[in-house]
Formats: C-alpha cells, structure tokens, sequence
C-alpha cells in the first residue's frame, strides 16, 4: 500500500522541523520559492516529481541536522557474553529495539542484533 502525500499543512511542518526556509527549500529542489509557498498554502497540487524533490530536500537536511544523541536509547540495555539468545529476543520484544550491545567488565565486547538471530537459526 501506497501512502498518502502530505497534505500542505504537513508540508510545512516538515520543512519548519528541518530548520529550512522556503528559499532554501527551492534553491535544493532547483524550483521557485514561489511555488513552494503556493504549495504550502494549498494554492497549487505539485507534481509527484515536484513533491518527491521537496521530500528529498527535507529529508537530506533532516539526517544532516539529527545527532545520535537525539535518536539513542537510554539507558544502555545490554546483555552479557553469557546470556542467552532467548534473553535477546526478550529484551527485543520487550523494549522495542532489534539491537543490543554485549558488555564485560564495563567493556562493550560485542553486539547482537535481531537480524542476525532470525538469520542464522
């Protein structure tokens, strides 16, 4: 299934959440900031090419500003080299993550990822 375009509304608030004015936006996407600002407003329905480069822009500029301090997990759920994959699996359920560092001695000694279980057992 396909999703939805934002509407101009999202647009908009996707473009502020970058941190991106509508000049930039164009300049990026190689458009006016005329037709940004009319697709903000809802005055006109932008191609799906149109869109898609505004989308890119966004999200280029998204990645770039984003720190892993802002999408991390805290705290530190970790396993130890002991534990078993069934521990793994729990913790991944239960906490949402497909990912945990092995820690030993205060020492990140490895990772195990959900990835790897589903693919080698």
């Amino acid at each position: 299934m396909v999703g939805l375009p934002p509407t101009p509304q999202e647009l908009r608030a996707l473009r502020k959440r970058a941190r991106l004015t509508q000049k930039e936006i164009a300049e990026r996407a190689g458009i006016s900031q005329a037709l940004v600002a009319r697709i903000e407003s809802g005055d006109v329905d932008p191609r799906v090419s149109t869109l898609n480069k505004i989308l890119k822009v966004i999200n280029n500029a998204s990645s770039d500003r984003i720190k892993a301090k802002d999408v991390m997990h805290q705290p530190v759920i970790a396993i130890r080299p002991g534990d078993t994959v069934g521990k793994a699996i729990e913790i991944f359920r239960r906490h949402g993550i497909s990912q945990l560092p092995v820690i030993e001695d205060d020492k990140v000694v490895g990772s195990v990822k959900e990835e790897t279980i589903l693919r080698d057992l």
